[in-house]
């Protein structure tokens, strides 16, 4: 305990106490207390995209399997 007392003791000596501007302390505290407004985009016109485009392909391939087989 005593090596931590001496070791204290030195920092302190050592180190000078700063003083942070208070206006970036206030952003900052500002900034971790309160919630952000976060918007998720809505991708519902890729997924539809996807989807016809597939439909598609898929319908293709069953025509060409179709007229192949006949």
């Amino acid at each position: 305990m005593e090596k931590l007392d001496n070791f204290e003791t030195y920092l302190g000596n050592r180190l000078k106490p700063i003083q942070p501007d208070l206006g970036f302390v206030n952003r900052l505290q500002t900034n971790l207390t309160q919630k952000k407004h976060i918007q998720i985009e809505n991708n519902q016109f890729e997924i539809a995209l996807i989807t016809t485009f597939t439909g598609l392909l898929f319908g293709a391939f069953v025509i060409w399997l179709l007229r192949r087989i006949s």
